[in-house]
């Protein structure tokens, strides 16, 4: 789904003109990503995560997992967890994928987004053209 999608799909459920949906995403997502940057995320405390992908078909072959990497004082990126996200809702071809997550550790730690081909002759979900990663 694409932005233009997206305000559509708001205006609509919302009952507003795609001019208003577009502001309501715009101040929704500036919201978002103030908080982001104040850097309001707690040590210890749950945080659930949820993205729908449209598979556009694929039947539900793409997985998702959240990756939370640190670097150490030598500069070097380390896997701190891998956290599989779990189906929760289909709706045609959107799947609506979730996870819980929670640091336990203080620190300084990166999160990305690997989405993967779900097929068992590709069990280790290496970075190959079939890999995404969305940060």
């Amino acid at each position: 789904m694409n932005k233009t999608e997206l305000v559509a799909a708001i205006a609509e459920k919302a009952e507003l003109s795609k001019k208003d949906a577009e502001k309501a995403l715009k101040a929704f997502t500036d919201v978002v990503a103030e908080e982001l940057k104040k850097g309001d995320i707690e040590s210890g405390k749950e945080y659930t995560i949820t993205y729908v992908i449209d598979e556009k078909g694929l039947n539900d072959a793409v997985g998702l997992e959240l990756v939370t990497t640190y670097t150490t004082a030598d500069g070097k990126q380390h896997v701190y967890s891998v956290e599989p996200f779990s189906v929760i809702k289909k709706e045609g071809d959107l799947y609506t994928f979730q996870v819980v997550h929670s640091l336990s550790n203080a620190g300084s730690f990166k999160v990305s987004y690997r989405m993967f081909p779900k097929n068992p002759d590709l069990p280790h979900r290496q970075d190959f053209c079939y890999v995404r990663w969305f940060v």
